[in-house]
């Protein structure tokens, strides 16, 4: 549904080069709503994040410029059709 990804470059004399950054303890992260939605809807929204942890690194630069970071919202399908349920009812209507 949604994806949010970071890069980074270096560029010299009109060449880019990714640069891998810190690529050591990368942290991700999940979550999703609960049962109430799914229950109603019979879908449940995630997100999942996904940066690299330098917390314990004394040499590595504040994030976000610790390395590349993604993020992704997304609806995914919770429920299983059992069966139909149809209503019907026939009003008359009498007008004098």
């Amino acid at each position: 549904m949604y994806v949010f990804r970071t890069a980074f470059f270096t560029v010299h004399r009109d060449v880019e080069k990714e640069q891998k950054m810190i690529t050591k303890n990368r942290q991700t992260h999940k979550k999703c709503t609960g049962s109430q939605l799914a229950k109603i809807t019979g879908l449940k929204m995630c997100g999942e994040m996904q940066f690299p942890n330098a917390s314990l690194e004394t040499t590595a630069p504040y994030f976000p410029l610790t390395g590349p970071i993604s993020l992704e919202l997304s609806l995914e399908k919770d429920d299983v059709h059992k069966s139909y349920n149809v209503e019907a009812r026939f009003v008359k209507v009498i007008t004098i």
